[in-house]
């Protein structure tokens, strides 16, 4: 996708990441983990702010109504931002609006499968060699549409648009045990 630039840092990399970021900048939670997820997202989205030239402050990560988080004082940049067990993820637009979505392997039943997924889905993910892994693709995809809509998760998830003026990647992470998904809105 031209003018859309994807960060992707794994568990080992959160620590030296998370030092950078100032602790008030994030939500406060108990759960450590959560807290060190969002704190090495936040210094992910820092770096890749620096590593685009487009770094003028520290970042105030802001959320629209239904949850979409923007940049209060980047107004010129669109971005989204996920996290996982074992990543977390940053995507930048000039473009558009964006979204993005990181999932790692995860124990998938049945009964989730036939909530999210079309028939035709369903079908595929039956057959595939690794059905958890085929269904986080599909997962991935539908939350980064999700996501690049603003709408949270809501309606009907069996299918993801294909309209014309959308963009959509998606690529297994580095270690093959999870998927990776960018939507743009053009």
């Amino acid at each position: 996708m031209t003018g859309v630039k994807t960060f992707l840092a794994a568990r080992e990399e959160w620590e030296a990441l998370a030092a950078e970021v100032p602790s008030s900048a994030i939500e406060s939670t108990s759960n450590e983990e959560l807290r060190l997820q969002r704190l090495a997202a936040y210094g992910l989205l820092a770096k890749a702010l620096k590593e685009q030239g487009r770094w003028r402050e520290w970042p105030v990560v802001k959320k629209a109504p239904q949850g979409k988080p923007y940049l209060e004082n980047y107004a010129d940049v669109e971005m989204n931002m996920s996290h996982c067990k074992g990543y977390v993820a940053v995507v930048l637009s000039e473009r558009g609006r964006v979204g993005i979505d990181v999932e790692t392997r995860r124990k998938v039943t049945r009964r989730l499968i036939e909530r999210v997924c079309s028939k035709e889905e369903q079908e595929a993910i039956a057959q595939a060699a690794d059905g958890e892994l085929e269904f986080l693709r599909y997962w991935t995809r539908k939350e980064a549409w999700l996501k690049c809509e603003g709408t949270g998760i809501e309606g009907d998830l069996h299918m993801v648009p294909q309209e014309e003026g959308y963009e959509m990647g998606s690529h297994p992470t580095p270690d093959g045990e999870g998927w990776l998904s960018v939507c743009l809105k053009l």
